[in-house]
């Protein structure tokens, strides 16, 4: 009875059912939407200081409160380093993860009033990266600057708009159509444009085929039909379905992600790390070979950045086939063993093969 109860909740607070319950709809999601217009207009009043301050603090209740979020990044850091760290540091880590990310949340709010030429006022750029920066403002081609959720990936998209470009993201719709809405409006404050998940890679061919940018998160799990990439040495569910534009429309792509200068409104980007797609490779090899480059971009300023990565989101829960689970017995030490039985990378997608 106690198993059938606990399934019946989880299968309630899925995104559908919140969706279809009228009681949610009509009571819950209003009063989340005032409260999400009143947060928007303090933070339009505050310093930027103290609104991280209050966002350093939302993360300590969101690692306290969240048990199932804590065990997740835990392990996640027990895949990615295995005994690198210690118990301590790997809790002290996670705990800076989370406090991150609520602060990423927070810069959706913050970042609009630095669009444009302003951006400079809280970004600090080595001699080389205002000459990249130089270089591609005059380039009139199509681009694509991918970034991960490391760091600030919403300042990194400012990017664009420093450049005199607009950018092209593709984004996840939030549950709250009221909320989506006021989001989607700061994330295209600047004249970038905003595509839905589903069907984005019609969206990425437009914006290339008319020499515009595009601005890519993609560094979650992506399923098990999709490529099996290595990160931190172990196969990760990778999307890799947009890299054949790349060489279709022959564009420049980099990477690039803003990192934060410890708990302050200010930042540094480490990249912009840049690519040159093989026009003459095969297409899958290719594919893979750019998804691999992604990957090791990401992991390599993860390693330097580790408190700076979003460690709380399952990044190897799809798995290839006959290949245990990395998630079993969460509040365990992992076996090495598992991790011994992973197979080697790079896995194409199925529909590939």
């Amino acid at each position: 009875m106690v198993a059938s109860g606990t399934a019946k909740k989880k299968r309630f607070f899925k995104s559908s059912n919140l969706k279809n319950n009228l009681f949610v709809r009509f009571t819950v999601f209003p009063v989340i939407f005032v409260l999400f217009k009143l947060l928007k207009s303090l933070i339009s009043i505050l310093p930027s200081r103290l609104v991280y301050l209050i966002g350093r603090f939302l993360g300590l209740i969101v690692w306290v409160s969240s048990r199932r979020r804590r065990l997740i990044a835990l392990r996640n850091l027990e895949i990615a380093f295995g005994d690198h760290y210690t118990p301590k540091q790997r809790r002290r880590i996670a705990r800076r993860s989370v406090q991150h990310f609520c602060l990423t949340g927070l810069d959706i709010f913050l970042l609009p009033r630095y669009w444009g030429d302003k951006w400079r006022q809280v970004v600090n750029l080595t001699d080389a990266q205002e000459a990249q920066l130089k270089s591609l403002t005059e380039y009139q081609g199509s681009a694509a600057l991918q970034t991960g959720h490391l760091g600030s990936w919403e300042l990194a998209s400012g990017l664009a708009s420093y450049c005199n470009r607009q950018i092209s993201i593709v984004y996840r719709p939030l549950d709250i159509p009221a909320v989506d809405a006021e989001v989607r409006k700061l994330r295209t404050s600047c004249g970038h444009k905003a595509y839905e998940k589903q069907g984005a890679l019609k969206g990425y061919m437009r914006a290339l085929k008319k020499n515009e940018w595009l601005g890519i998160v993609a560094d979650q799990n992506a399923g098990s039909r999709s490529a099996f990439l290595s990160f931190f040495g172990t196969p990760a569910a990778t999307e890799v379905s947009y890299f054949p534009l790349y060489l279709k429309f022959n564009t420049k792509v980099f990477a690039v992600f803003a990192i934060r200068d410890g708990f302050n409104f200010r930042f540094h980007l480490h990249g912009l790390y840049e690519i040159t797609p093989d026009h003459d490779a095969d297409k899958v090899e290719e594919s893979l070979r750019l998804g691999q480059w992604y990957n090791d971009c990401i992991e390599e300023v993860a390693r330097s950045h580790p408190e700076q990565y979003c460690w709380m989101h399952k990044r190897w829960r799809s798995r290839p086939d006959k290949t245990p689970d990395l998630y079993n017995k969460i509040n365990q030490p992992i076996d090495r063993e598992t991790l011994r039985k992973q197979p080697a990378t790079p896995i194409p997608p199925k529909r590939w093969q």
